[in-house]
This record gives structure tokens, sequence and C-alpha cells, in this order.
């Protein structure tokens, strides 16, 4: 029986190894396709908004060097504390990220922006954007609005976490609901309906898109996203969502602590 299983290379042995060094939450699958998509481009500027630790950065960089292309990668990120690169400071977190860049080779094709899109436009200033990589947490309209006459025609689009789920993380006295990955789905439909975005494919809760033909004014994309929003009133959560099963075994292991080992072990790698 043939199988459809793609043959693991070199491309995905270094992208392995930016994984696991570079601390990333994308599926292999993902970075690879980052890899190819950067490879077939013309070179140019990308913008990635949500560096966190630098693994979509640096697949997105490996495959713009193997293109020949001439590409400068302005990236950005809050470095908010507690997430992404470890350091206690601003300064620890951004001299990791260039260590990190500078192991695989790409620091030079890499400007770090510690922001958001807001200081990245005010900072790089931008002219033409060639590739867009959306991973900030949920704010796609106001990331649109500011870079949309700045994208090229057909300009690629990537959204990270459109895979519409709702996730509780549950504690003893509280849960948090995280419905990121449902407004950023919600707002990636409304954007495409509207011809923002024509769709190009999606790879494990992550989705490629091109640049529309639409012509809106930022206050118009900041105002076609009321909708989604809206939606979030109410969340309809599954069983796995929801994480009982984990929240109860964690409950127990308070009482009985070793039974903290079993729930260690049975927690989900993110």
């Amino acid at each position: 029986m043939a199988s459809n299983a793609r043959t693991v290379d070199g491309t995905d042995q270094i992208l392995a190894r930016v994984k696991r060094e570079a601390r990333g939450l994308m599926p292999a699958a993902t970075y690879r396709r980052l890899y190819e998509t950067a490879a077939r481009s013309r070179g140019g500027t990308f913008v990635e908004i949500g560096t966190f630790c630098g693994a979509a950065t640096i697949a997105l960089a490996l495959g713009a060097k193997a293109s020949g292309k001439p590409t400068l990668i302005l990236t950005a990120d809050l470095l908010r504390p507690g997430v992404g690169m470890g350091g206690g400071s601003s300064a620890e977190k951004i001299a990791g990220l260039e260590r990190a860049f500078a192991a695989f080779g790409v620091g030079e094709m890499i400007r770090f922006v510690h922001g958001s899109s807001s200081e990245l436009v005010a900072q790089a200033a931008p002219e033409s954007v060639d590739l867009l990589l959306l991973d900030g947490g949920g704010r796609l309209e106001r990331d649109l609005a500011l870079l949309w006459s700045r994208l090229a025609a057909g300009c690629p689009i990537v959204i990270d976490d459109i895979s519409g789920e709702t996730h509780v993380r549950r504690g003893w006295r509280r849960a948090v609901v995280d419905q990121k990955h449902r407004i950023s789905k919600l707002l990636a439909d409304r954007f495409a309906e509207a011809g923002l975005l024509v769709r190009d494919g999606e790879v494990e809760g992550t989705g490629w898109f091109r640049k529309g033909r639409a012509e809106l004014s930022p206050d118009e994309i900041r105002l076609l996203a009321l909708p989604a929003y809206h939606a979030l009133i109410k969340a309809e959560v599954g069983a796995g969502e929801l994480g009982l099963g984990r929240s109860l075994l964690r409950s127990a292991a308070r009482r009985a602590p070793r039974l903290a080992a079993a729930f260690r072990r049975i927690r989900p790698a993110r």
C-alpha cells in the first residue's frame, strides 16, 4: 500500500532543531510551510507581529536565505513578563533572541522591535511589506488596519491560532477562559468574506491567506471586526477544551502528593 507520508529531509531536521532550541509552539508542519513560503517568495521586507522565542522568525529567515533573494525581517513583540524568551528584563530577553537568531546564521537578516505593530511601523517604517505573519494576541484588526496600505499586492498573510477553539484553564477556585483562537478565526472569516483576505490553505490551526482586492480604510477595517467581538458574548466549550479531567486530577494531587507525578505525565505538551 502506497504511503502519503513525506520523507523527512535535511530541512525538516534543521527546523526540528529550531523548534526545540527556540521553544517553538507551532507543529513541525507549520514551520515547514513557513520555510517554504519564504523560500518561494521574491524577498523584500517581511513583518512578523508576535516574536515569542523566535522559532517562526528563524524558519522564515532560513527559507528566505535559501531563496537567495535579499530579505529583511522586521519582528515585534511586547516581551510581556513570564511570556516568551527567558530573562528578567527586556534587555535580557532581547539578548536571548539575538543569540537564537545568530545560532542559526540569520541574525543579520532580522531586526527586532520591542513593542506592538504600532512601534514597529514608527521605528522601522516599512514602505512595502512582502510577507506578513500575525501571531500577536488576537488583535488582527489593529495590525491589518495599520499595515494594510503597506502590503504589496497579493502579499502572503499568515495568521496563527485560527482553530476556533475556546480553552478553559481551571484552577482550584477560578478558571480562565481563553478565546484567542476563537476570535482569530472569527476575524479571519470576517475579513475573508469582505475580500480583504483570500484563503490559501491551513496547516494545523495556522491559516495562509493572500491580500485581497478590497479597498478599505483603517477605520473601516476596525469597524468590520465588531461583529466578531460581539460573538464572544457566549462560548460553547467542549469536553476536550474544558479540561475537567485534568482539573479533577490536579485537585486530587493536592490532597495526595503522589498523584502529582501522574498529573505531570498526562498533562499535554504545549
